[in-house]
């Protein structure tokens, strides 16, 4: 997955793959770019993801 310009490699595989990317803001839409092999081939698809912060849980 890239984000802003950076590559980030899952952090599972198992059943689906999980990422751990930055949210630097929330209540706000940011593009990522994600490789689907979903398809014949693996292709690359570009995603608009907001969080929001009414859901956002401190770790």
């Amino acid at each position: 997955m890239i984000v802003n310009d950076e590559k980030y490699l899952p952090v599972s595989t198992e059943e689906n793959s999980v990422f751990e990317v930055p949210v630097e803001v929330f209540d706000s839409e940011f593009t990522v770019l994600a490789d689907t092999t979903a398809m014949s081939t693996p292709h690359e698809i570009e995603y608009k993801i907001i969080f929001s912060s009414e859901n956002a849980q401190a770790e």
